[in-house]
């Protein structure tokens, strides 16, 4: 089956920083909730929680129209911080492997974002770039003690394709949705120096019952929902 992701739930100790970033600069409907906020990105919901404890750095993206990577490159240089490809110095990366590009950047809590082109998929657009353009939570970064069995467990209980599995790293799922699953301290892409750490996060995926998956020697935990929660 398909993966969408219907929200996904991470830390942050710049709580305030990050509200302001999502909603003033990229522009994203915001619901301020009891603990954190949360960020409506198309059709998945992004909410952080504050924590004191650590300060957490996470690899997320966003689906975007296929025909838009070379509008959305133009309208997040000037929003945020581009992360070019540590080899080539590109803001746009080409991953012909997965039919794909990508422009990446940063928020305020160094988070590494994504704002991808899957040129498989049938969503392009007319017209400009904008707030609009994130269609959905397309990948979360899952940062593991052994990636070959979190990407097993994964597959197994949801149901889904696995894609470019390496010794240390790989991705479950498809276009619509992929879970990246890296071992710790492997740099995330594009860069050599955004290294890969563990930190609490639950994510909610459509599934055709309710299931749960906490990932063993994690603080990961992975809902199936038949409906999108609140």
């Amino acid at each position: 089956m398909h993966t969408r992701f219907l929200a996904v739930e991470l830390r942050t100790h710049v709580a305030d920083a990050l509200r302001d970033f999502y909603g003033s600069v990229l522009g994203l409907r915001l619901e301020t909730l009891a603990q954190g906020f949360l960020a409506r990105t198309g059709a998945s919901l992004l909410r952080f929680r504050p924590t004191t404890d650590s300060e957490p750095v996470y690899h997320i993206a966003f689906n975007i129209p296929e025909n838009q990577i070379d509008a959305a490159r133009d309208w997040l240089r000037d929003r945020a911080e581009l992360i070019p490809h540590f080899k080539t110095g590109d803001t746009i990366v080409d991953w012909p492997a997965w039919n794909a590009h990508s422009v990446y950047f940063l928020d305020p809590a160094g988070n590494l974002l994504e704002a991808i082109a899957r040129h498989a998929l049938a969503n392009a657009r007319r017209g400009d770039f904008d707030t609009t353009s994130f269609l959905n939570i397309s990948e979360l970064g899952l940062v593991v003690p052994d990636p070959h069995v979190t990407i097993d467990q994964l597959s197994t209980t949801f149901e889904l394709p696995k894609k470019s599995v390496l010794h240390d790293f790989g991705a479950v799922g498809d276009d619509n949705g992929l879970f990246i699953v890296s071992a710790e301290h492997r740099a995330w892409m594009p860069t050599t120096d955004v290294l890969a750490e563990p930190f609490p996060a639950r994510a909610f995926v459509y599934h055709h019952h309710n299931i749960e998956l906490s990932l063993p020697g994690t603080d990961y935990t992975i809902h199936g929902r038949v409906h999108r929660p609140r």
